[in-house]
């Protein structure tokens, strides 16, 4: 509709132009012409970007009027829910992290998704992501059972599972 209503603009200010242009040039100097067409140009652009803002308001209007409905819990969740992430188990994961600590995504990243990662990673905040498993102090396993993963056992707790291919393997002190 919108777009529509930007054409439909766009062709009335042409026919608009034009006419006055035509107008102008009959009766005054060139330059007052050009002066002219500026100016109605000026005014079509300004016309456009009102459009355009008045749809962008809309739609934060519309998505303020979703997003009001729900929980501060819900909310913090909800960008995990539109990346198909294992919303639940994150939040479970996070409950095993303390501050400060890292912690290594295996594999690397909710099923090789980077919205997915990008999600989870931030959700698990003040804890931070490292890019290889021997510089963390937990192993997340997202969507990948332990005994299945390549890392050194011998260097973390076993892990404790949420469910099946999701689990968190804290590192033994001093290894």
């Amino acid at each position: 509709m919108s777009l529509l209503a930007q054409v439909a603009g766009g062709v009335v200010g042409l026919a608009a132009l034009s006419f006055a242009s035509a107008r102008l040039a009959a009766r005054r100097p060139r330059w007052s012409s050009v002066l002219s067409a500026g100016a109605i140009a000026g005014v079509l652009a300004a016309g456009a970007l009102v459009a355009v803002y008045v749809s962008t308001g809309r739609g934060f209007n519309y998505a303020w009027k979703q997003y009001a409905a729900l929980q501060p819990g819900q909310a913090a969740t909800a960008g995990g829910a539109v990346a198909d992430v294992n919303v639940e188990f994150v939040e479970w994961a996070r409950d095993r992290l303390g501050p400060g600590e890292t912690f290594y995504l295996v594999p690397d990243g909710p099923s090789g998704d980077a919205a997915a990662y990008q999600w989870t990673t931030y959700r698990l905040l003040p804890s931070l992501a490292v890019d290889r498993p021997e510089l963390a102090d937990v192993l997340v396993f997202y969507d990948e059972r332990p005994d299945g993963a390549d890392y050194d056992r011998g260097a973390f707790e076993r892990p404790r599972t949420y469910e099946p291919g999701y689990a968190v393997a804290r590192r033994i002190d001093g290894a």
